[in-house]
């Protein structure tokens, strides 16, 4: 609530001297004025809220190659999202179809296991000729 709070003053603040320069004849318009003033207070309401703030922050990029011994369960593999996930699946000859979950965990299973020590239910099926 006081976030909220101090994001409103923020913005009545903005408002206010957007207003009286507008009125002072300083070359801005009454629009370019109310527009700026509006951009202020969407800055001072994302800073000023935690979400918004770790919104702002840099996304760690996604390794290029996926190393198996770097994860320590299935759901670690999930960040890569299901597209990644086919295309690795793919790579390896595993089936490619499922939930997030499922692909995570059918490509986890290289972790520990040669593709010709899986299990078949998890191979994908060769296409006849």
């Amino acid at each position: 609530a006081a976030v909220k709070a101090a994001a409103e003053a923020a913005a009545d603040k903005a408002l206010a001297t957007a207003k009286g320069g507008a009125k002072g004849g300083k070359g801005k318009s009454k629009a370019a004025a109310a527009k700026e003033a509006k951009a202020e207070s969407a800055a001072a309401a994302a800073a000023a809220t935690p979400a918004a703030a770790a919104a702002a922050t840099p996304v760690k990029a996604l390794p290029a190659v996926i190393k198996l011994k770097d994860y320590a369960c299935p759901a670690d593999l999930e960040v890569f999202g299901m597209e990644r996930l086919r295309d690795e699946l793919t790579a390896h000859g595993l089936k490619c179809g499922g939930s997030l979950a499922e692909r995570a965990e059918r490509l986890f299973l290289l972790r520990t296991k040669k593709v010709s020590e899986i299990d078949k239910k998890h191979l994908a099926k060769v296409a006849a000729k």
